[in-house]
């Protein structure tokens, strides 16, 4: 009989139902970085342009030196606005594009639900 990996669909011995590389991907845990480095990466800036609080600030850091300059409160509201409406259409786009950037990473596996990865592999 003909027996193949359910997740990858290499041929295996009979009585086994995932390849060696695909259990040992299914169950390794992930190393996690202990070090902490001191730029900030990708994520990092994503998550902060797609703030409400970030942008807040700089709502309100350009409203302050508008005020400050002259202008009257009225135009600094406005201009507070815009800063808003544009923080709205980036977050949205950030969002959108890493979201779609991890589906694109992810792998996908089609498993039948009946059928559990067995706990240790016979050789």
């Amino acid at each position: 009989m003909d027996t193949r990996c359910l997740y990858c669909g290499e041929q295996v011995p009979e009585g086994v139902h995932v390849c060696q590389a695909c259990f040992d991907r299914l169950t390794s845990k992930p190393v996690e970085n202990t070090e902490r480095s001191s730029t900030m990466s990708k994520e990092d800036w994503i998550r902060k342009l797609c703030s409400r609080k970030f942008w807040l600030a700089i709502a309100g850091f350009v409203t302050g030196l508008l005020i400050y300059f002259g202008k009257t409160a009225e135009q600094a509201d406005q201009v507070a606005a815009l800063i808003m409406a544009a923080a709205s259409v980036i977050a949205y786009i950030l969002g959108e594009g890493l979201i779609d950037a991890t589906r694109e990473k992810s792998d996908t596996f089609i498993v039948d639900p009946e059928e559990k990865p067995p706990e240790t592999m016979p050789l």
